[in-house]
């Protein structure tokens, strides 16, 4: 039983953790299919005239640092297109580090916690302010232990990049696809693809620390 329960809670981890990322990659289709329309609507931006009335956003050009003001989002490359150079070791602890402390991810963690608190998960901790408090604290120690893991600690180890390098171009079918397919597929240090090891270490890691 007790390994059934950490089989279980593993595979959760895992699956949960797959599933942001590919909601995570399904939000930032948002973006291009803007671009596209309107590169699609008509040609008034070819006009210099239009083109001076109407400056660009800056936001547009700068990168997205959070999915719908909440989730954390300083791994994603908007342009692939253009030449990245490799993550050193120190560059993929300080993304891990980010994603790990950024106090806009308290929300969801708090979200969390009060999920277990009514699933009454961990019954040692008790209910009440103290009881959320602790699995608050547990969640948040889950999510940094989850991000150091797979996004500093493995991809180091294993050389890969732990970037979502995003498709800008093409059908919204085939962007679906790719992102859905970025939760098996990580780009590597020397550019190439391989299994995304990192994901799922990491995660499974967590699952066991946790």
């Amino acid at each position: 039983m007790l390994v059934f329960r950490h089989f279980r809670a593993l595979f959760c981890a895992c699956t949960t953790s797959c599933a942001c990322t590919a909601l995570a990659g399904l939000f930032l289709l948002a973006p291009s299919l803007g671009a596209q329309g309107s590169d699609a609507s008509g040609d008034s931006s070819a006009d210099p005239a239009v083109a001076a009335a109407n400056p660009p956003a800056q936001s547009a050009a700068q990168p997205d640092r959070r999915i719908l003001g909440v989730i954390p989002n300083y791994k994603t490359i908007n342009d692939p297109s253009q030449p990245t150079q490799p993550m050193s070791v120190k560059e993929k602890f300080k993304l891990g580090a980010k994603d790990s402390f950024d106090p806009h991810a308290l929300p969801s963690i708090a979200f969390y916690a009060g999920i277990g608190q009514l699933e009454h998960q961990y019954e040692s901790f008790g209910q009440g302010p103290a009881g959320f408090s602790k699995r608050f604290a547990g969640s948040y120690a889950d999510q940094a232990i989850g991000n150091m893991l797979g996004e500093a600690i493995f991809p180091s180890l294993l050389h890969e990049d732990p970037r979502y390098f995003r498709m800008a171009h093409g059908t919204f079918r085939k962007r679906t696809e790719y992102a859905l397919s970025r939760i098996f597929v990580i780009r590597m240090d020397d550019g190439s693809s391989g299994f995304n090891f990192s994901e799922y270490l990491g995660n499974g890691v967590q699952a066991a620390i946790s």
